[in-house]
């Protein structure tokens, strides 16, 4: 915890600082969401095909789920979606083949059901 997936238009991969939108998120967050620094866990995906509107566009996308355990207040999960989207557009080069769809989710994982185990 937190789970945090990055999407992201394939060809953005060259504009996209992609460890450094990771760290400064974990920094930033951590001590928001009081989360330890090696409980964040981030995963770029690139994606090769999408449709946005009709699809007759070039236009990009650039999405971040960030999952974190509930219990934290709406305003703290506004906070972090507002953090998010302020280092991705920080993240993303000056650049980057216009327009670029910018979007982040901020959803909670139910306590019940996550699990985890480091092995070693």
């Amino acid at each position: 915890m937190p789970q945090i997936v990055v999407s992201y238009s394939a060809d953005l991969e060259a504009h996209l600082d992609r460890a450094g939108f990771a760290r400064k998120l974990h920094e930033s967050a951590s001590p928001m969401i009081n989360a330890k620094l090696q409980d964040f866990k981030t995963r770029f995906l690139p994606i090769g095909e999408y449709v946005i509107g009709t699809g007759e566009e070039s236009d990009r996308l650039l999405h971040v789920d960030f999952g974190l355990l509930d219990g934290r207040t709406e305003e703290i999960r506004e906070r972090v979606g507002e953090l998010v989207l302020e280092l991705l557009r920080e993240s993303l080069a000056e650049d980057a083949p216009p327009p670029v769809h910018i979007t982040v989710e901020v959803r909670e994982m139910h306590r019940g059901s996550f699990r985890k185990h480091i092995t070693g």
